[in-house]
């Protein structure tokens, strides 16, 4: 009876295990269906994160060529404004530029005139001269000896062809100095015009009806002989002088060429705390050179001297641009100074900004009333809305020393009104 009951026991035991068992397995089961799909989450969420990653990567790349792109616009529009400026300069410097070759033609023609008027003076003093030693003579009649006469006709010859040979060799001296020296000049034409028309005209004022032929003798013409050969010997000098002082021109030339040529390789291997001390030598290069793109590139080689000039450096180049501007006039500062500033004000560093900020107020003197309301005032105007603050302030400050100097009231009030009020 009792293993009966055991029996039994064991029975249902069993029956409630294997129920278990099979529940455990029906979780098991359920679990990995579980991971299953977890697993299946998972790679579709690694998938999703790959290509958000890729979305990610093209999203920067396209950043980055939107920023470059930015960066070459900035770049083509700075140029565009700098040809604009060019351009304006150049249009309003064309008009002036003409009234100041036509006045400085008149004056050096004007100049020659009046040396070739000396000339032709002293030439007519030495000829009235004769006249009265001619006058003052004795009668032929008096010096006829009875074995040896001398013919007042072949006499009165003689002395025409002499006197005609001297006054042409002095004119042709005098005009040989006066065309080497004005060999570059732009009214030679007319000068050697004038000179050819006096050079035709002189030995008429030799004519024999001017001379008394019957009042000559031999002690005259050899009088009248030294006396030519004096005034004809003075012009020779002047020649030599003249010579000399296109030789040292043309030997400082050289000079400047050989310091044009020098400088740009020596200014990379000078330390930069000591590159302003080679400012003397570019001001001379830039003020005296001939060639005005020799001239943009020791511009450009000034303002780009230092990289980052700090406080001191900067009112050196300040101070060398103003000196250089005194000297070389309005024209050649709006046509080689300004263009240099344009190109400084986006300049990636902010010491090279400051700088034209500095230095654009302090230049508006030297330039005509037109380019400083226009151009001056149109970089002020991009300098004072630059993001760093010390060139806004700079800006601001030259702004205060540029607008006294508008000829226009309207002008004046609208800028300081609205602009920047």
């Amino acid at each position: 009876m009792n293993s009966m009951q055991e029996k039994f026991t064991l029975l249902r035991e069993n029956e409630i295990l294997l129920k278990q068992n099979k529940g455990l397995n029906q979780e098991k089961e359920s679990l990995l269906k579980n991971k299953d799909q977890a697993n299946a989450q998972i790679g579709a969420l690694t998938k999703s994160l790959e290509a958000m990653q890729k979305d990610l990567k093209d999203k920067e790349n396209m950043v980055q060529v939107l920023k470059q792109s930015l960066e070459n616009q900035r770049k083509d529009l700075s140029d565009c404004r700098a040809e604009i400026s060019s351009l304006k300069m150049h249009i309003a410097g064309s008009g002036s530029g003409n009234n100041m070759v036509v006045g400085d033609v008149n004056n050096i023609q004007s100049q020659y005139l009046e040396r070739y008027e000396e000339e032709i003076k002293k030439l007519k003093m030495e000829v009235e001269h004769l006249k009265e030693k001619n006058i003052r003579a004795p009668e032929p009649s008096n010096l006829v000896g009875s074995g040896n006469e001398i013919s007042p006709t072949d006499d009165t010859a003689i002395e025409i062809h002499e006197d005609r040979g001297a006054i042409s060799n002095t004119v042709d001296v005098a005009l040989g100095a006066v065309q080497d020296e004005a060999a570059q000049l732009p009214v030679v034409q007319s000068i050697n015009e004038y000179a050819d028309k006096h050079e035709d005209t002189s030995p008429g004022l030799l004519n024999p009806a001017n001379i008394n032929s019957a009042s000559e003798s031999n002690n005259n013409f050899s009088k009248q002989n030294d006396g030519q050969q004096e005034v004809g010997s003075s012009l020779p000098v002047k020649s030599d002088s003249l010579n000399d002082e296109a030789i040292s021109e043309k030997t400082g030339l050289g000079t400047i060429q050989i310091l044009a040529d020098a400088l740009p390789k020596i200014v990379p291997y000078v330390l930069i705390n000591h590159r302003e001390e080679l400012l003397p030598l570019i001001m001379c290069a830039i003020e005296r050179h001939p060639d005005s793109s020799t001239r943009d590139s020791l511009t450009h080689t000034l303002f780009n001297l230092i990289k980052r000039p700090d406080e001191q450096q900067r009112r050196i180049i300040m101070d060398a641009c103003v000196s250089l501007a005194k000297n070389v006039g309005e024209m050649r500062t709006e046509t080689e100074l300004l263009p240099q500033c344009w190109e400084q004000i986006s300049h990636m560093y902010e010491e090279r900004r400051l700088l034209v900020a500095q230095s654009c107020g302090e230049l508006a003197e030297f330039v005509r009333p037109e380019i400083r309301d226009s151009l001056i005032l149109s970089i002020v105007q991009q300098l004072i809305e630059d993001s760093a603050v010390v060139v806004r302030e700079a800006a601001a400050r030259n702004l205060a020393m540029l607008l006294p100097l508008f000829p226009d009231m309207d002008k004046y009030f609208k800028v300081s009104l609205t602009k920047f009020a």
